[in-house]
C-alpha cells in the first residue's frame, strides 16, 4: 500500500516536472514569440524568414532523433541539404549546413547504415572545419572505426 502511494507521488511529481518543462519549451518556441500579445492596434508581425523555418525544422528533427524517430528526422532534414556548389553566400549557412549533414549522418548510423553515414561525417569534418560539428563528426568517425 505504501509503495503504491510513493509510486503515485513519484508519477505526480514527474507529471508536474514535464508540465513545467513543456511550459518553458513553448514559451521559447518561435511561434509563441511571434505573437506575444493579442491586443487591438498592434501590427501583425511579418512571417518568419526561410532560415527561421529551416531552424524550426532542424530543431524538430533533433527532437525526433532524441526520441529515436530517425526516419521521420531524415524526412525533415533531407530537403534542407544544399548542393556542395550552391551559388549563395555561405556566411552564416555553414554552421546550419554542417548541422543538417551531421544529423543526417547520425540518423543513417543509428539505422544501421554506417556506409552512408561515414562519407557525410567526413564531409562535415573536412568541409566545415570552423563549425562546432567538425570535431563531433570526427568523434563519430572514430566510433564507426571501432565497430
Amino acid at each position: 500500500m505504501i509503495r503504491n502511494q510513493h509510486r503515485g507521488i513519484h508519477l505526480a511529481a514527474l507529471l508536474c516536472l514535464l508540465t513545467a518543462l513543456y511550459g518553458c519549451a513553448t514559451s521559447y518556441a518561435p511561434e509563441s514569440r511571434d505573437y506575444p500579445y493579442k491586443q487591438p492596434g498592434l501590427t501583425t508581425p511579418k512571417p518568419p524568414k526561410e532560415t527561421d523555418t529551416e531552424r524550426s525544422a532542424v530543431n524538430r528533427a533533433v527532437e525526433w532523433i532524441a526520441n529515436q524517430r530517425y526516419q521521420a528526422a531524415l524526412e525533415l532534414l533531407e530537403p534542407l541539404r544544399r548542393p556542395a556548389n550552391a551559388d549563395e553566400p555561405t556566411a552564416g549557412r555553414d554552421e546550419q549546413q554542417a548541422e543538417v549533414l551531421f544529423w543526417i549522418a547520425y540518423c543513417h548510423e543509428k539505422q544501421g547504415r554506417p556506409d552512408e553515414a561515414q562519407p557525410l561525417y567526413q564531409h562535415v569534418r573536412d568541409t566545415f572545419t570552423d563549425t562546432r560539428f567538425a570535431p563531433v563528426a570526427q568523434a563519430r568517425l572514430e566510433v564507426l572505426a571501432e565497430q
